[in-house]
């Protein structure tokens, strides 16, 4: 099972390696049931063993404490097949990315007041800019970028027809492909050259007072998930006008 799996295990898959996977899987999971085995599974801690799907030809989907998960098989299946797992895991990170993690792409962000500066504060009805960098760090082309760029709450992007908006469809900035906005966040779409970088300078308006989470942005190839980035959490506090 293992060259099944490896790739998978490794992050470094696309969309073809992630199909010709599953049909391989396929393939064993009817050679599985053909055969005869039967295979369970159990929580096991120390010498507690609590049976949570029993023995059954082909799948069995179970719900399963952490870490805690064994295969067993029921006695008379034929030795040699073996089983294997997949595991779905649903919800958010309990904590945001302190550090930025960069694999052959790099994106970073910062906010910036009209004259270029950093700022980690602003005031209700003033205008502040999101200065957005993704670097290609690789020496091949990358054409199928996407970058997740969260707003912090209380923020809005600024309207459309205003200087440095965001506006969506088709080739709007320079360098991208397309831009999809959203209520709470921006899709960005575009493909990098060699060792090229691309940084796009967008309008926020603060609508709220109050210290704000910022969300990190997030970048990826969208065929070939060993490529891939994420910023660093923030925050930045809003003042009222006086």
């Amino acid at each position: 099972m293992k060259p099944l799996t490896k790739m998978i295990e490794q992050g470094d898959f696309h969309t073809l390696s992630a199909a010709w996977s599953i049909q391989a899987l396929k393939a064993y999971a009817d050679l599985v049931e053909s055969s005869g085995v039967k295979a369970g599974v159990a929580s096991v801690q120390g010498a507690d063993v609590k049976v949570l799907g029993a023995p059954a030809k082909g799948q069995v989907q179970v719900k399963v404490p952490e870490g805690l998960a064994r295969f067993f098989f029921a006695e008379g299946s034929p030795v040699g097949l073996g089983a294997w797992y997949q595991t779905i895991e649903k919800g958010f990170a309990k904590e945001l990315p302190k550090e930025a993690s960069s694999k052959h792409i790099e994106v970073l962000r910062e906010f910036v007041d009209a004259e270029d500066q950093p700022v980690t504060q602003g005031k209700l009805g003033e205008t502040i800019f999101a200065k957005l960098t993704i670097r290609n760090l690789t020496r091949t082309d990358l054409p199928n970028l996407a970058i997740t760029e969260m707003l912090p709450g209380g923020f809005e992007l600024a309207a459309p027809g205003e200087p440095h908006s965001l506006r969506p469809g088709l080739v709007t900035r320079q360098g991208t492909g397309y831009i999809d906005i959203r209520e709470d966040r921006a899709l960005i779409y575009l493909g990098l050259g060699s060792d090229k970088s691309l940084t796009l300078k967008y309008a926020l308006r603060p609508t709220c007072a109050g210290t704000f989470v910022v969300p990190p942005p997030y970048a990826a190839d969208m065929y070939e998930a060993k490529v891939r980035a994420n910023g660093a959490a923030g925050k930045i506090t809003v003042f009222a006008r006086k």
